[in-house]
Formats: structure tokens, sequence, C-alpha cells
């Protein structure tokens, strides 16, 4: 791809007045904002309808130019969140400033187009489909030849649909460009008068999507190799290990499902709306495409172990995609879901290595766990208190639950440093510890990191996921390290 400078002849880049009086037009998707709108329509109306899955088809097979149209009357984008290109629009508004004609000019459909113009503020017109032509490829290239004649207009696109456009455009600009597009320019020898482009490398972009350092929360799959006191069978190692893995690419998948049907909530979110998704660094396609690979990937590696961790991982995804879908906005019921989540990870862990879950240990996991999942949904909440804000977006609650969430949360915590007290003093320690007596100071660090935890959330101090916090906090590490060695001075 030949890029040329500065001096190229771009308007606003040192161009004389002539060059003002040429139109410049701008493709949408993918180009002046870093997403496709027919993509963020169609996942919004799933979410909210997933039984439209039935209609699509059916509109589809009316030809693309009806899809889209039918898509855009049945929802609406927030155009004022959307993640423009900051470097384009920076550009096109100094044009428009200066007087040169601006038009978006795209496939997607007029509906939709003009909510996009209208937030944008800098556009003169806008060409965009309607119910009968799909303005995309040829089609745009011909509607805008016949409007402004070979080489009468400059044009910013970025996919490999755009090529007939380019060639015929005066100048060729490049924003976001895909790598067919930049194949194709090489071999076409197409110059490229300026390129607007600040996007991370797609690689980066995925493993921040996949949310690859969540997978230190997989170690609780380990929690009964280690409790049973079988970490030096081969076996059984292997196959704890063997599941860990299979649950990394069940969360990542999840992860991605549920960033694409949030992208909504997360741009509303201070810290959420520079995930990859939701500030357009990641393509939904390729999210679409890896999400159901990893899955795959997950289930081959589940079906060399025991049946019962293939239904356990089936369920976490099954219970994963539900929270996304729905369960996170019900109150109470968010919570419990999280915490079950967490729990199903130990349990799982049981089944791939068969070993049996005390009743004691799924006690204490489930309040435990749900003093955690409590822990942030009060930091959430707090939050938006300092923010002068009610509610947060698309979740049941406001910031006049924080007292009682932060009751039930700190209640949940001590109940299950109560059940760990009741386990010493039952039967089943003495098969396992020789000096039960230790592990009393285990009850003391669970209450210790508990109230610790929900203290530094009531300054403000604790980020919104508190397992991550703890990942990243010096005094849980050393909480942590003491556990350890109370656990091997009363195994001994």
């Amino acid at each position: 791809m030949q890029i040329e400078g500065g001096a190229a002849g771009v308007a606003g880049d040192g161009a004389d007045s002539a060059d003002l009086q040429v139109p410049l037009c701008v493709d949408l998707d993918g180009t002046l904002i870093k997403s496709d709108t027919l993509l963020e329509l169609l996942l919004k109306l799933l979410k909210r309808n997933p039984l439209y899955l039935l209609v699509l088809p059916l509109w589809w097979v009316r030809g693309r130019a009806q899809f889209k149209a039918r898509v855009a009357a049945h929802e609406t984008l927030e155009a004022d969140r959307l993640p423009f290109q900051p470097q384009l629009i920076d550009f096109i508004r100094e044009q428009h400033r200066a007087g040169r004609p601006t038009i978006l000019v795209t496939g997607a459909n007029r509906r939709t187009a003009a909510q996009v113009a209208a937030q944008a503020g800098c556009f003169d017109e806008v060409i965009a489909s309607d119910e009968t032509v799909n303005l995309a490829g040829a089609a745009k290239r011909d509607a805008l030849v016949a409007r402004f004649g070979e080489r009468g207009f400059d044009y910013v696109g970025n996919e490999l649909a755009d090529l007939p456009v380019l060639a015929a455009a005066r100048q060729a600009l490049i924003a976001g460009p895909s790598l067919p597009l930049r194949r194709a320019l090489r071999t076409a020898r197409l110059p490229v008068a300026r390129l607007f482009d600040d996007r991370p490398a797609a690689l980066a972009a995925l493993l921040s999507a996949i949310r690859v350092k969540q997978w230190v929360k997989n170690l609780l799959l380990a929690v009964p190799l280690v409790l049973a006191h079988e970490v030096a069978d081969p076996r059984r190692l292997i196959a704890v290990a063997a599941a860990m893995f299979a649950f990394c690419l069940t969360s990542s998948a999840a992860y991605l499902l549920n960033d694409l049907l949030d992208l909504d909530a997360d741009r509303h979110h201070p810290i959420k709306k520079h995930r990859p998704l939701a500030s357009g660094a990641l393509s939904i396609t390729v999210a679409a495409a890896v999400a159901p690979a990893l899955l795959v990937a997950a289930v081959a590696v589940a079906l060399a172990l025991p049946r019962p961790f293939l239904l356990s991982l089936l369920a976490y995804f099954v219970c994963t995609v539900s929270y996304s879908v729905y369960l996170k906005r019900v109150v109470l019921v968010d919570v419990i879901m999280l915490a079950g989540l967490y729990t199903l990870r130990i349990l799982a862990g049981g089944a791939a290595a068969a070993v049996e879950i005390s009743q004691w240990l799924a006690a204490f996991a489930t309040f435990f766990f749900l003093s955690m999942a409590l822990l942030k949904r009060y930091s959430e909440l707090q939050r938006l208190v300092v923010e002068k804000r009610l509610a947060p977006r698309g979740r049941g609650y406001t910031t006049r639950d924080v007292q009682q969430i932060a009751a039930f949360g700190s209640g949940s915590g001590y109940v299950a440093a109560l059940v760990m007290a009741l386990y010493i003093n039952s039967p089943e320690v003495t098969r396992l510890y020789s000096r039960p007596q230790l592990l009393w100071l285990m009850c003391v660090l669970v209450i210790y990191w508990i109230s610790r935890a929900w203290l530094m959330a009531d300054r403000g101090e604790l980020d919104d996921d508190p397992i991550l916090f703890a990942l990243t906090d010096k005094v849980s590490y050393a909480v942590g390290i003491l556990a350890g060695l109370v656990l091997l001075a009363a195994s001994w």
C-alpha cells in the first residue's frame, strides 16, 4: 500500500482552494466508526428477543437492502456512544469548517446513517441504502460517479468492497483498513493519500477481549484435589490441568459473548467502555467467530475427561449465557448466579479429578463467593454514589441499596468463616489433618481478609472485581501464603 505524504493535495494539508470544491465522501461502517452498525443492530435485536432468529432468514431472502431496512426499523443505535475513528472525525470536521462539501456515503440503511451523521455534526448530506438499493461496492461507485463524475470526489473507505470506489476517486483515503484491502491496494498499486488508523494489533485486542488475566479464577478447579491431599497423584493432576484449560477456553468464549451482548451498557461504563469490542479495537465479526471456536475446543478437551466434568462445563456455559442475556438484570439473582459460577468451578474440579466434594467445602464456597459477588456490586454502586448517579445501566440496583448490599455481603462472608469453624470441629477433619487445631488460624485469616476487603470497598479503594483485586494486593498475597503454611503445618 503506497501512502503519499502530507503534500498529496488533501484539503487542509497544504491544498489550494480548488481542493475544497472536491466533495469528501466518507464510508460509515469500519471507517467513520470502528464497528459495524448492522451487526450492532442485530445484536440488540436478538438480545431483546432471541425469537427474531426465526424471522431474520425471511427478511434476508428479500435482499440485503430489505434486510437492512427491516433491522433498522426494529432497532435504533445509541449514536452518541459509537466508537468514532478520532483522527478521521477530526479531519472531516476540519474540512467541513473550511467549507468543503462532506458527504456520508454508506451501505447502511438511511435511517441508521442519518442518526450517525446527526451525531457527528460534520456532514452536509447523507447518501445511503434504502428499501430497494443496497449502496455498497460497485453500486456505491456508480452512484458517486453519476453524481460527481470520474475522479470528481475523494473517498475514505476501509474494506475490500470499497476498492472499486477508491479506484474511481480522485484521491483514496483509508481509515482502519482491513487486511484484504491492504493486500488489494498493494496488488493494484493504488496510491493512498492519507491513512487514519489507531487500532492496536488484532492479536493484542483479542487477547484482551478473551480476558486471559481472568483465567486465574479457574485455579479453583484445583481446590478439591489440594484439600483431598491427592496432589501427588499424576493422573488426577493431569486431569485437573486439562479441566482448567477447558474452563479457560469456555470462560473466554463466554466473555466474548457477554461483551457482544453488552456493547451499549459497556459504553456507558467509565471502565468497561475501553474494552476491545466496546471501543472498536476488536471487530464484531472476529469475536463472533472466535467465541464458538473456543467453545468447541473446550468441549473437545472435556470429552477426554469424566462425563460429570463435561456436564459441569456445559452447565457453566449455559449459566454464564443466561446471566449475560437476562439474569444479570435481576436483583439478587445476579449475585447468587455469580456465586454459583465460582462454586461450580470447584464442583467441576472435583468431577475432573474424581474427588468427592464435601458438604463443608460446598457450603463454605457458596457463602464466601456470595460475599465476593455482593462486594462487586457494592463497589459498582459506591462509584455511582461518588459520580452522583442513581443506578447502573443494565442492572436492577440503585444507590439506595448500598447499605443493604453491604449487610448482605459482609454477613455472608462471616457465615463462610462460621462454616469453616464448624468444619474444624467435625469428625471428617481428623482423617485429613494430624493437627486440626491449627486450622483455627485459617478462620482468623478468612475473617481478616473478608473484613479488610469490605472496609476497602467502603473507602472506595477496591476495584469492581475483588478476585482480580486480590491478585494485585500485597496483603492478599501474604494472607494466601500464610494460609498455605497453616494447611501444611496442620497436615504434618
